[in-house]
This record gives C-alpha cells, sequence and structure tokens, in this order.
C-alpha cells in the first residue's frame, strides 16, 4: 500500500513535465543571480576568493534544496482539502492521515530528486562551478546523508504543523508567510549563518529553521563536519513530532467540513 502511494505520486507529477522544466529555469535564473552578484562583490576586493566562492555555493545550493523541502507543499496541500472538504475521504482511508501526506509527498520529493534537483546540479557544478564538500570516507557521506534526511524530515513535520492549522484557521497562507520569513533569516535560507552577527548566529542556531536548512546546506558546502551535528535535528525533530501530535489530535476533534 506505502509503495501504491509513493509510486502513484511519481507517475502524476510527470504528467506535469512543463512544470519541472520551468522550475528548473527558475532556479538557474535565482542560481544565475546570486553567482554574478558574489563573483562581481569579489572582483571589487571587499571580499576573499574563498569566502566569495563558498557564499555564492552556498546560496546557489540554497536555490535547489528549497524546492526538495516540502513544508509549503504540505501545508498548502492540507489548507486545500480543508477549503474543499475532500480532506473527509483522506481521514477514512485505511492508512493514517499523516502517513498519506507523508507518502504521496516522498512521491514527489523523488520525482523532484531525479528530474530537478539532479539536472541543477550538474548545471551548478560544471557551469557556475560550485565547491561541494569532498566527503573523505564513508562515515562523513553516511553523516550528510542523515543531516539531509533529518533536514527533510523537520520540513516535513513542520509543513504538517502549519497544514493542520487550517483546521481552525481555514487558511494558512499568513502563517506560511512568516514560515517562509523565518526559514530565510534563523534557517540561512539566502546566506550562511557563518556571516551573520554573532549575536543573531547564535539566536538562529537554536532555532528549527537552522536545523531544518541552515545545518544541512553547511554540511554540503564546509569541509569540517561533526555527528554532533545531528544533536539539533534529533532534538527539534522530537519536540516537533510532540507539538504536532498533540496539536493534530485537539485541532482534529474541532474541524469544521461543509459547515460541520
Amino acid at each position: 500500500m506505502i509503495f501504491a502511494y509513493i509510486s502513484c505520486q511519481f507517475k502524476r507529477q510527470s504528467y506535469y513535465y512543463f512544470d519541472t522544466i520551468m522550475t528548473v529555469v527558475g532556479a538557474l535564473l535565482a542560481a544565475g543571480i546570486q553567482y554574478f552578484v558574489w563573483t562581481s562583490t569579489q572582483k571589487t576586493g571587499n571580499i576573499s576568493l574563498a569566502a566569495s566562492e563558498m557564499i555564492s555555493s552556498y546560496a546557489i545550493l540554497a536555490t535547489a534544496y528549497t524546492i526538495l523541502m516540502p513544508a509549503a507543499e504540505i501545508s498548502k496541500t492540507i489548507a486545500y482539502q480543508v477549503k474543499k472538504g475532500t480532506i473527509i475521504y483522506d481521514f477514512v482511508r485505511p492508512l493514517d492521515y499523516w502517513k498519506n501526506i507523508f507518502f504521496t509527498q516522498l512521491g514527489k520529493s523523488l520525482y523532484l530528486t531525479l528530474f530537478t534537483i539532479f539536472p541543477l546540479i550538474l548545471i551548478y557544478v560544471f557551469v557556475f562551478k560550485i565547491n561541494f564538500m569532498v566527503a573523505k570516507d564513508f562515515g562523513a557521506v553516511l553523516l550528510t546523508l542523515l543531516v539531509l534526511l533529518l533536514g527533510y524530515l523537520l520540513s516535513f513535520v513542520m509543513g504538517f504543523l502549519i497544514g493542520i492549522l487550517s483546521f481552525v484557521t481555514f487558511r494558512n497562507g499568513g502563517m506560511l508567510s512568516l514560515y517562509t520569513g523565518l526559514v530565510m533569516i534563523f534557517g540561512g535560507g539566502m546566506l550562511p549563518i557563518t556571516i551573520y552577527p554573532h549575536w543573531l548566529a547564535a539566536v538562529a542556531k537554536v532555532t528549527p529553521f537552522y536545523a531544518m536548512q541552515g545545518l544541512p546546506l553547511l554540511t554540503l558546502t564546509m569541509s569540517e563536519i561533526s555527528w554532533r551535528q545531528l544533536y539539533p535535528q534529533l532534538a527539534w525533530l522530537l519536540i516537533l513530532i510532540l507539538i504536532t501530535t498533540q496539536v493534530y489530535s485537539k485541532m482534529r476533534a474541532h474541524i469544521e467540513i461543509a459547515g460541520g
């Protein structure tokens, strides 16, 4: 059953190939702007070559990483289901609602990874010459994959939490906009946390947004990584799961569909 959810959504995404092409084009334009901005900044002498390459690599990778993060897509999907009333059909399915959402989104993410992220990464490497962290051993590769996986799971839980708020608010556009802004600032959505003022970097590092996006992106672009990087991700994942579980159980009891 689980495989059916994933494969069905994977196939469904293939019907929207034009949207996939436009997503790649949009990401390339955003990456191009970042590349030329930081290249020009380096030429002025206001920033070193090494720092310019690290920041531009980070910013360019962020354009692809943001596409893969499921929070916005999940929250919009749940809000749409609530608005149309179709969520009631998902409630009575044999698979739990959150599992339904997760495996459906996983199918989308697999499609995005194969047909959007991989092409973008290849173009970024050969055109923009971005610098990836070069894993020295299997342990480093495993750590990188775990950090990326935990970042994805954090994004899913956050998106699900924002989505289920629409059970009582009916719309979550404002909350989603707030979330996007917080990710941009505290998650290093555009620039690495390492170049922030010390006080702002200290605040950002204790937020779930840093564990969700900033930490995975730094893991891909910084040469020094440690297993301790998993601690804040695991801690925030546990906290958000506990909060979301409580909110979901209470919100579901008060959901109104078609006025009742």
